[in-house]
């Protein structure tokens, strides 16, 4: 096989997969706007530690934990769909935040030709896609630890 033929096969390749990354993010995107403004959920679900359900208010699950001599420790009832639809809202703006560093930064590092400048956009590009990875890193471990928490099983139906 030719170098040239090589060549084309793998820019076939890398526009193949950057593509199908770009709709999987967007999809990625859209569900979690739609998850963050217009939830299907209910608008609360509270829970105490100890309850093997929720409920929709503060009142019901402290009089279900009240009837079954539950102690109500500090912190609870705590309301697990406002915590998944924060949760929701950091990852969405989260999303349109790397979007927006992508659309400002690509052409502006393809179209500047000063050396000084390049190096100022890579710089700052590079400090800013860091603060965007380590809070997509830490946004996707709290969610994993929300979601199977004793509260988040429960809250989903486990």
């Amino acid at each position: 096989m030719s170098n040239k033929r090589i060549g084309t096969t793998v820019q076939v390749g890398c526009y193949s997969t950057i593509g199908i990354c770009a709709v999987f993010y967007s999809v990625l995107v859209v569900y979690l706007g739609m998850y963050t403004y217009g939830n299907p959920d209910p608008r609360h679900c509270y829970y105490i530690d100890g309850l093997d359900t929720t409920g929709l208010s503060k009142a019901a699950v402290v009089t279900m934990a009240e009837e079954r001599g539950i102690q109500i420790s500090t912190g609870y009832p705590v309301d697990v769909a406002h915590l998944f639809r924060i949760w929701f809202m950091w990852g969405f703006w989260g999303s349109i935040f790397q979007i927006t560093l992508l659309a400002i930064y690509l052409p502006l590092g393809c179209t500047v030709t000063k050396k000084e400048i390049q190096s100022v956009l890579w710089i700052s590009g590079s400090i800013l896609q860091t603060l965007s990875c380590c809070s997509g890193a830490i946004w996707f471990l709290l969610g994993f630890f929300w979601r199977f928490s004793r509260g988040g099983r429960t809250a989903a139906g486990e």
